[in-house]
């Protein structure tokens, strides 16, 4: 079963999310990826978010785990950031009109009117923030 990590950046009440425009359809996902063979579900989060977003990052404590359509999904607070987040890694050399990537700071409180994706982490980050 495949496993993905990801990790919850809020700053200033603005959480960084990965919008996404894929077969003509936009939503957002939470910054993540793949777990590698021989990886810590943190160690996955902390390389994909450094690969995604350019950002160094601290985690904090694991806030939601889940089993997804694409398997088993782990999501951790981030406690420590440093850098600027801009897109890197497979997002950036892959990013075309028919997939494209794009990192997004939304507002927290518009959660409930984003797309965000998987539908079960807008509640817990909702619970968790509001």
């Amino acid at each position: 079963m495949k496993q993905r990590a990801a990790a919850i950046i809020i700053v200033d009440e603005k959480i960084l999310l990965m919008r996404r425009i894929r077969n003509g359809e936009q939503y957002f996902a939470v910054p993540g990826g793949t777990i590698e063979e021989g990886e810590t579900p943190e160690v996955a989060a902390v390389r994909e978010i450094l690969e995604e977003t350019c950002l160094d990052v601290t985690l904090d404590n694991l806030l939601f785990e889940f089993d997804g359509i694409g398997g088993h999904e782990y999501f951790f607070a981030v406690k420590n950031i440093s850098g600027e987040a801009k897109l890197g890694g497979p997002e950036l050399e892959h990013n075309s009109k028919d997939n494209f990537y794009e990192l997004a700071w939304i507002p927290v409180k518009e959660l409930n009117e984003t797309r965000l994706l998987p539908l079960e982490i807008k509640n817990v980050i909702m619970e968790k923030t509001c």
